[in-house]
């Protein structure tokens, strides 16, 4: 048969469509779709309802981009992506978009980092983009703005497609595809050119001098392009014709094959929908109304449809049924089937339900032999044996030119593994560098999937920024309001247990209007949702900073730092680690608070985290390096004392501090070096010493040695660990009786927002940071019993907090040993129901797919406090690894 001889019909195109499509395209059959087909998806009429759409939704995000998307305008595309990154960053709409001045909004609006040399030459290109897109449309605006006359309106609308250049595009189209012989592509944009300009006439005629708006005219034109389908003629003579059963026409067809003859389709369930009964119909009709059919009459024309069609082919027909639905729901073969069988006993009904597979394809076209080839050197590459003739298949295709280059992506793709290979030692050191600048944060990241860490500090991969509010912008946002005010108290010189609420409402207010008004494009500040928002923030501030002075006023330790930070410009200098290799790792950060206390044993130290959310310290997650901030702080700070020497202080008094920080801004020094200048005789540095001269730097096998040095001694110049907690961020609502007073659902709140984390299991000290302890604390967690013991809590003594920070060092160590080797392996942990991946963005740079052989999760036991004190004491009398940098558990274990 040649391709004219044969056709495939169906009472359901919509059906079957698709799938004929893609099958015979697979197959490289020739073929023809019959039907009418909708225009709306078409990118000429898109541009013309989209360039509406964007005055009617007043520069909407979506609107814009739809039309900006048509490739009809002459904007380059890689220009057009770039203008839409750059508006969700920056949250622009509305009349922004029309200024005359050029934007200036920053290209990485939430970027801590200086803008790039680069940057003046990338808005340049963003502006010449946008006015390109924008300069047409404000002036077909000025033409149609306030309502015109309907032929005003389309006479606008044809100048702003033939001025962006569309008109001239569409023409180019056409033209491409007709000479790439599609046929049917160039027919289809000449078509819907000609009904667009058609819809244009009607209207003229219709409404020519009628005033309208930009919305009834765009209803309109909606309205109008609806009631328009492309009919499309075969562009070829040969070719297999696709058609519904209703369209079918009869000409000479010699093989036709019929698709879904099920009962209810073939024929055509004819229930009992119609307003009209029959016998209505047939008394309408006895007075002369022209009416559709009664059900007999329908009945008689669906039967003689299949008559037409059964009898079309002069040489083959066939019939083919699902058996089931796409819910798995069973289907019955129609009647047609049944009646087929009793006229012709010789037709054979074929099956390929429960058929075995074929070793060998049957002859057919040369892409889906290969696509079966390629399963069958799956299994045969898994093991499992497979025909001899696919080895001679195989070399049929790897013989021609055309398809030899595939063969060889095949085999490639057998020993094809879903892991990162592993970057050598001098890779690595170019990508990080040495030394290698990082965070504990990004350590913690590394222990999570050392995959991750790698595409997001190593590739520098980012998701595209979308000009929003989240609960992680909440929390930065909380952070720096909290430290503002801290560093004002500190400069008024109000201590936290004088606040009042009042007072602290109206400092807060000030400071989150002066953050609002310091950035031309403020997410808070930018509608009326989000200024509510902020008025949410503010109280969960002041509730926050009320709480803050409460915790104070009922402790014996007092706040010695905000924002402290490691690093080149911070307090300390960067946390270095000296691997045993040589290289060197520096890490910063910074710590919301630190608090402290001066007692006859030294001084007690405790650092205080702010988080938004509920978070607690699992001292499991601290084992496997998921969380290593807060210890890492704090014997950062223990060993910085330490190396000081006692004479210094820990921190600066509250006067010291404000001024140290004004002569870092005025001039910047190197890390550890800050002296203290012009703070006057009573805040002076009483030693005259520089603070904090070490460097820092700490060798993660020498860690037991130095941390034996830190227990040495016991006068007062001694630094204690007191503890490390999260402050919660939040305005919990609190679940109590209607009779509850005040003071209870006061201490309701305070028992939801109480600090989570790791105190020192010392009665008097907990004590002294909850003088009004009595049973469970309301701050901390710890709790004392009636008879004055310590009763259930987070604690540890200090021995176990000294083993800790040596256990949090030698992980570091090992870590930075890890990355610096080039293990940038798709690894991500497991602990119960979590996973690294539960928040990770990269799943789709990574494809981790556990159906994969070489893609499991690294799988961490669930470790209870008494485990891990256990392990970790084990671990305190021999090291890690032989070498004393192994990695327990974090890395290693799988």
């Amino acid at each position: 048969f040649r391709f004219r001889d044969i056709a495939v019909t169906m009472r359901n195109p919509d059906d079957y469509g698709s799938i004929v499509k893609s099958v015979f395209t697979r197959y490289g059959i020739p073929y023809f779709l019959d039907g009418k087909r909708d225009i709306d998806g078409h990118p000429l009429i898109i541009f013309i309802l989209s360039a509406l759409d964007i005055f009617t939704s007043n520069w909407s995000y979506e609107a814009v981009f739809r039309y900006a998307k048509t490739g009809l305008l002459s904007i380059d595309r890689q220009d057009v992506d770039i203008l839409e990154n750059y508006v969700l960053a920056n949250g622009i709409r509305g009349s922004i978009w029309t200024r005359e001045e050029d934007w200036d909004y920053p290209v990485e609006p939430d970027s801590r980092k200086e803008p790039s040399e680069q940057e003046p030459e990338f808005l340049d290109r963003i502006n010449a983009a946008r006015r390109k897109l924008v300069d047409p449309l404000t002036v077909f605006r000025a033409k149609t703005k306030g309502g015109v006359k309907a032929v005003a309106f389309c006479t606008a609308l044809y100048e702003l497609i033939c001025e962006t250049g569309a008109a001239k595009r569409i023409e180019e189209l056409s033209d491409m595809f007709a000479d790439a012989g599609m046929l049917d592509r160039a027919n289809e944009y000449r078509q819907v050119w000609n009904i667009a300009m058609n819809v244009f006439t009607q209207i003229v005629e219709v409404l020519g001098d009628e005033t309208i708006g930009s919305e009834r005219f765009s209803d309109i034109l909606a309205a109008g392009f609806a009631g328009h389908k492309m009919g499309l003629i075969p562009p070829s003579l040969d070719q297999v014709l696709v058609g519904s059963m209703e369209r079918a026409r009869s000409h000479d067809i010699k093989a036709l094959y019929i698709l879904g003859a099920n009962e209810g389709v073939l024929p055509g369930n004819l229930g009992g929908d119609s307003l009209l009964s029959d016998s209505d119909r047939d008394s309408l009709q006895q007075i002369g109304l022209e009416l559709a059919g009664n059900t007999q009459s329908r009945i008689l024309e669906e039967r003689f449809m299949i008559y037409m069609a059964l009898a079309t082919p002069s040489r083959y027909l066939w019939l083919s049924y699902p058996a089931a639905d796409r819910d798995g729901r069973a289907l019955r073969p129609s009647r047609v089937i049944a009646e087929i069988k009793r006229i012709m006993p010789a037709a054979t009904v074929k099956s390929n339900v429960m058929a075995e597979p074929e070793n060998l394809p049957q002859p057919s076209a040369p892409e889906p032999v290969f696509d079966e080839m390629v399963s069958q050197l799956r299994r045969f590459y898994d093991g499992n044996r497979i025909h001899d003739g696919w080895k001679q298949i195989y070399g049929w295709f790897n013989d021609r030119p055309e398809w030899k280059d595939k063969c060889r992506a095949v085999l490639g793709g057998l020993d094809y593994t879903n892991q990162a290979k592993s970057l050598t030692a001098d890779r690595a050191l170019r990508l990080y560098g040495n030394p290698v600048f990082t965070s504990v944060s990004r350590m913690e990241t590394y222990a999570a999937c050392p995959f991750s860490f790698f595409v997001k500090y190593g590739l520098r991969a980012k998701e595209r920024k979308v000009f929003s509010f989240e609960q992680v912008d909440a929390g930065t946002f909380m952070h720096n309001i909290i430290d503002d005010f801290s560093r004002m108290l500190v400069k008024s010189e109000i201590g936290w247990r004088d606040l009042e609420e009042d007072w602290c409402r109206n400092e807060v207010s000030k400071l989150v209007d002066r953050y609002l008004s310091a950035k031309s494009r403020n997410v808070l500040g930018s509608s009326k949702r989000y200024l509510y928002l902020s008025d949410r923030l503010k109280r969960t501030v002041v509730k926050a900073l009320m709480l803050i002075s409460r915790h104070i006023a009922a402790s014996n330790f007092e706040p010695s730092g905000y924002e402290v930070e490691f690093g080149q410009n911070g307090r300390y200098p960067e946390i270095t680690i000296e691997l045993p290799s040589g290289e060197i790792i520096k890490l910063t950060g910074r710590i919301d608070r630190i608090d402290t206390m001066e007692s006859e044993e030294g001084t007690y130290l405790r650092i205080i985290d702010y988080k938004s959310g509920s978070r607690a310290l699992k001292l499991g997650d601290v084992y496997y390096g998921l969380q290593l901030q807060l210890i890492t702080y704090l014997d950062a700070v223990l060993e910085q004392h330490m190396k000081a020497g006692p004479t210094v202080p820990l921190l600066p008094s509250a006067t010291e501090a404000l001024v140290l920080e004004q002569h870092m801004k005025a001039e910047p020094g190197s890390a550890g070096d800050y002296a203290v200048k012009d703070a006057g005789p009573e805040n002076s540095n009483p030693a005259g010493n520089k603070i904090n001269e070490s460097s820092g730097t700490y060798s993660p096998d020498k860690a037991g040695e130095q941390a034996g040095e830190n227990r040495q001694g016991a006068d007062s110049g001694r630094l204690l660990p007191a503890g490390v907690l999260y402050f919660r961020l939040s305005d919990p609502l609190i679940r109590c009786g209607r009779d509850s007073t005040e003071e209870e659902i006061e201490k309701a709140i305070m028992k939801e927002l109480r600090m989570k984390g790791l105190v020192l299991a010392d009665v008097k000290l907990i004590r002294d940071m909850d003088r009004e302890i009595s049973g469970d604390s309301l701050i901390i967690p710890a709790r004392i019993n009636k008879d004055g013991s310590l009763g259930r809590s987070s604690a540890a003594t200090e021995k176990q907090f000294r083993e800790l920070c040596e256990h949090v060092r030698k992980l570091l160590g090992s870590i930075g040993k890890s990355i610096l080797g080039g293990n940038v392996a798709v690894s991500p942990y497991k602990r119960q129901k979590m996973t690294a991946c539960d928040y990770c963005v990269y799943s789709s740079v990574c494809q981790f797919d556990t159906a994969m052989r070489d893609n499991r999760y690294r799988y961490l036991a669930d470790l209870d406090d008494e485990e891990v004190w256990g392990l970790i004491g084990e671990q305190g009398k021999a090291d890690l690894e032989a070498d004393g940098n192994g990695t327990p558990g974090a890395i290693a274990e799988t």
